[in-house]
């Protein structure tokens, strides 16, 4: 019952404002509040409101009417055309928020220009009838302009006001933009509705700049504004309306609101679905991002989780032999590279020490690093001749999927004769550390597996004296985006020296090497027969 009096009394307070700018008998006028307030009410509050929409009507016209039973039937069309106008938009799906394009075509046209002519056929037929009035057409314009003139200028502002609560609060410089915005459109709206050059266009970019900045909260507002002010120039015949016949200057008055109200609202409806579009796919992108890092985290635990299982857990013992190794993973971001290393110990006593690195990353890089350790050990335990374990290895790596760049280090070493037989596929070269004195071991080269459909492999001999110390590593260990692989080496050939045990070698180069953050995989494996 308070929301009824309230409507009512919104309704009634309206009416008196808009009569006082009436044109035809003192009860026609080219503003009509009350139909937008009865349209907010319909919208927000429900159908129920109408009760009060007609009392508050009946309330007004009685006065104004030539008796009970005019004022009676033009408050039933003061009744029926926003209740029209409601039922319409709710069946074409209309959102009060006017945040889609559109529902501001939709309550420029369907429920202001094309409802609000019941109201107006019905209101002027009944006056021209009961005062005996002529000027039916003058009559029904400045009706309909009315009427439509309160949906299009008052509806929009109403609905506006609960979205100051609803939604994210304007910061202080919002506010003072949108203070800005109303006192420009009100003095230029009353300047070119004042002067007899038809300047009244000035004032859309005004409200363009409402609609873009502050949507239907800023855009209701300004349309408002200066919707009133051109009303009132319309009525006293000033400016751009001087020397127009009544029906003249309703038909302009009109033309001038539904542009500013269809340019507003659809303006600010295509921010506001840009906006909430652009939202949508942030929140899309965050989730599939989310998504993805989710899946980057798994494969990243199932990649590191079969490297680790592939690498030798622990180093063989071997008589007369030192060997270490250490593998580093990267830590700058979820990947686990194809860096990898073995030691094999054949039949024959000859050791053969293997060490890869597979381009690329995650579980690709790590599958394929597995196929070609397993192969290593099948193709040594056969024969283990660099220049066959190689050319075994390359016809494996074309015949296969691989997609991804292998390089490979494969060295045999007899500890009887401290022989050194090797072949380096497109691998950084193993360092040779002997009483202080380093050297980078040369020869045997040929290009990464795979790249080439056929190659020749050779192998290049040295001999290991007992006492020194073989380097082998990958390139994770000398290279940096800051500085050229060469600089890399230089500092791996300066900080291997010699220690009294390979564990200590290891963690020193890996302490002095490396930066805080381990852009790629390291692996490493040292050999130093004993004296």
């Amino acid at each position: 019952m308070v929301v009824l009096v309230l409507v009512g009394a919104a309704y009634y307070l309206g009416a008196r404002l808009g009569l006082s700018l009436s044109l035809v008998a003192r009860n026609v006028t080219p503003l009509w509040p009350p139909t937008g307030i009865a349209l907010a009410a319909f919208l927000v509050l429900g159908r129920s409101m109408w009760p009060a929409v007609t009392l508050a009507a009946l309330a007004v016209n009685l006065p104004i009417s030539s008796g009970p039973v005019p004022a009676l039937v033009t408050a039933a069309g003061n009744t029926l055309a926003p209740l029209a106008a409601a039922i319409v938009l709710e069946r074409v799906g209309f959102r009060r928020e006017l945040d889609r394009r559109r529902d501001a075509l939709a309550i420029v046209f369907l429920g202001a220009l094309a409802s609000m002519t019941i109201s107006a056929t019905v209101g002027s037929i009944t006056l021209t009838a009961s005062k005996g009035l002529h000027d039916l057409a003058g009559a029904w314009a400045v009706w309909w302009t009315g009427d439509a003139m309160g949906v299009l200028a008052v509806t929009p502002f109403l609905l506006c006001l609960p979205l100051f609560r609803e939604l994210e609060p304007w910061p202080l410089r919002r506010w003072l933009e949108a203070v800005l915005i109303l006192v420009l459109t009100t003095v230029v709206t009353s300047w070119t509705t004042h002067t007899d050059q038809p300047l009244l266009f000035l004032v859309l970019p005004l409200l363009g700049w409402a609609s873009w900045r502050l949507q239907l909260r800023g855009a209701a507002p300004a349309a408002l504004i200066a919707s009133l002010i051109a009303t009132w120039s319309a009525t006293h015949g000033r400016g751009p309306f001087a020397g127009m016949s009544l029906l003249s200057q309703m038909l302009t008055l009109q033309a001038f609101n539904a542009t500013v109200a269809l340019m507003s609202f659809f303006l600010a409806a295509l921010v506001s679905e840009r906006t909430r579009l652009a939202s949508a796919l942030m929140s899309a992108a965050r989730q599939q991002l989310s998504l993805e890092e989710a899946r980057a985290r798994r494969e990243h635990t199932i990649a590191e989780t079969l490297q680790r299982s592939l690498l030798p857990d622990r180093m063989p013992i071997i008589p007369g032999v030192a060997v270490a190794a250490r593998y580093v993973p990267a830590t700058a971001d979820l990947h686990v590279g194809g860096d990898w290393y073995d030691v094999i110990q054949l039949r024959d006593g000859q050791i053969a020490l293997v060490i890869g690195d597979v381009a690329g990353h995650g579980l690709q890089a790590a599958a394929a690093m597995a196929q070609l350790r397993m192969a290593v050990r099948a193709y040594a335990v056969h024969d283990p001749s660099p220049t066959t374990v190689m050319t075994g290895l390359h016809d494996l790596v074309n015949d296969l999927p691989m997609a991804e760049l292998v390089t490979l280090l494969y060295v045999l070493y007899d500890p009887d004769t401290g022989s050194l037989r090797f072949s380096n596929a497109g691998h950084p070269p193993a360092l040779l550390i002997d009483n202080g004195n380093t050297r980078y071991l040369e020869g045997g080269l040929a290009p990464p597996l795979g790249v080439l459909a056929q190659w020749q492999y050779t192998e290049a001999t040295h001999h290991l004296p007992p006492g020194a110390t073989l380097l082998l590593y990958t390139d994770g260990l000398i290279e940096r985006r800051t500085r050229s692989i060469q600089e890399g080496l230089d500092q791996l050939e300066t900080e291997a020296t010699t220690h009294p045990d390979l564990e200590t070698l290891c963690d020193h180069l890996l302490s002095t090497l490396l930066d805080n953050e381990v852009a790629d995989d390291i692996a490493l494996i040292a050999l130093r027969p004993q004296t």
